[in-house]
């Protein structure tokens, strides 16, 4: 607002799940459709004015054989938050497969709590100690 960045939290949405099944190829053939999907999906450009800027698909090469599609919009998070993801989703997948529950860990904080901590932090003059020491 007035040239400031605001913070607009969305409700969460359901996820969308597509199954795109190559069961019925050959082996050889499934994993060349499947790669000639992937890189179409890794072509096809976001928008940045709609929600998500991520698209999961769900490609089936064999009935015990699947892969799981991400592709997301540079915007959704830093290289470091990607990793944590793929930590956590390597760690519920593992959970689930073996009938265990979710091993995370509610966070303690939500990314509203973190931003208006920040916010504070900058109101108590701590943004300029810092902007004096990058400009050093």
């Amino acid at each position: 607002m007035d040239g400031r960045p605001i913070q607009s939290i969305h409700p969460p949405a359901p996820l969308h799940l597509p199954l795109i099944d190559f069961e019925a190829l050959a082996a050889e053939e499934a994993e060349a459709e499947a790669q000639r999907f992937t890189e179409n999906e890794l072509r096809r450009p976001f928008d940045l004015t709609r929600l998500p800027l991520v698209r999961w698909t769900l490609l089936r090469l064999r009935a015990c054989e699947h892969v799981l599609l991400h592709v997301e919009h540079h915007l959704v998070h830093d290289g470091w938050s990607f990793n944590v993801l793929l930590g956590e989703l390597a760690a519920l997948y593992r959970a689930f497969a073996a009938g265990r529950p979710s091993p995370l860990f509610e966070p303690e904080i939500q990314f509203a709590d973190f931003a208006q901590r920040q916010r504070q932090w900058l109101k108590e003059g701590v943004a300029e100690d810092q902007l004096a020491y990058w400009r050093r």
